[in-house]
Formats: structure tokens, C-alpha cells, sequence
């Protein structure tokens, strides 16, 4: 009994021996629309750069050959990946109620701003990079983002809009 070539380890094999790509494309079918994603095996092209696959299913490939990627995908048409909760505590810690008329208390809200973007960065940064991505768990992400957001609270002297009599808020 012959035993039958693994058909990832054809197409790595086939991909390597292919010149390296200018822009994103799936190394894969060679579909430069997207989305991609990082091949789960870690596979990378000569210069380090991580090779990427189609997120859903490639376009000229046999199932078996793309089944990981179709695997990483599990969004049905129309819903996100992207958790309401994540994009709630993303826009949390950076929706910053206005401060007064100080320079104190606008120098405090650039301070908290930058420091909550910075955070958001990070997490983000750490989220995103190739070897996470794939386990990318929006419900922790979310807490993450939250537990940071209360350890800057907001300390400053809120702006208060003025009386209707047309003077300038405080």
C-alpha cells in the first residue's frame, strides 16, 4: 500500500520553491483579495515573513489541502469575529468624558489618553502578532482591556456646560 502524500506538506513544499510574493497574498491559490490569515503551521518565506492563507477556503485548492484554513474561520455571512463586548470595552477606554476649561484638567485627559491608547496598543499588539492570532479569544481580550481601563480612571474636573445664558462651560 502506497501511503498518499500529505497534501499540506505538498503545498508548503510547492510554496517554498515559488518566488516570494511582493504583497499579502494566499501562497496557497495566490489570491491577493483576502482575508488571509498567518498559516497555522508557521510556515515562512525565506526573508522571515510569515506565509499567509485564505481565512475562509482558497479558490483553486482541494478541501483537504485547506481545511485548517476554513477551520480558523468559523464565521457564519454577516457576523463578526470581533465580539461586541471587545468592540464595547475598545470604545470604553478611549470615550474619555471632556474636562473642564483648565489647562490642569486638559493636560490630565491628554495624559489619560495617551495612557489608555498606549494600553490599548499593547494588547492589541500582543493579540494580533502571528503567533496568537489564532487563539484570539475576544471575552479575554475584552477583560484585559477593562482591567487596564480601571486602573486609569478619569481624576480630572469634568466640563460642565454653561447656564442658558450663553456663558462658556467650566
Amino acid at each position: 500500500m502506497t501511503d498518499r502524500p500529505d497534501p499540506l506538506a505538498s503545498a508548503i513544499h510547492t510554496a517554498l520553491s515559488q518566488p516570494e510574493p511582493s504583497g499579502a497574498e494566499c501562497y496557497l491559490c495566490g489570491n491577493q483579495a483576502g482575508p488571509w490569515l498567518p498559516d497555522p503551521s508557521g510556515t515562512t518565506w525565506p526573508s522571515g515573513a510569515r506565509m499567509l492563507i485564505c481565512s475562509r477556503r482558497c479558490l483553486n485548492e482541494p478541501t483537504e489541502t485547506t481545511e485548517h484554513a476554513a477551520a480558523k474561520d468559523t464565521r457564519t455571512a454577516g457576523e463578526s469575529t470581533l465580539s461586541s463586548d471587545l468592540l464595547a470595552a475598545i470604545r470604553d477606554a478611549v470615550h474619555l468624558p471632556l474636562p473642564s476649561t483648565a489647562d490642569v484638567d486638559d493636560h490630565a485627559w491628554q495624559q489619560l489618553m495617551h495612557r489608555r491608547l498606549i494600553d490599548l496598543h499593547a494588547v492589541l499588539s500582543v493579540a494580533l502578532h502571528p503567533d496568537y492570532v489564532a487563539s484570539l479569544d475576544p471575552a479575554a481580550l475584552a477583560a484585559d482591556i477593562r482591567a487596564r481601563t480601571a486602573a486609569a480612571p478619569v481624576t480630572y474636573t469634568l466640563w460642565q456646560p454653561a447656564a442658558l445664558g450663553g456663558g462658556e462651560g467650566q
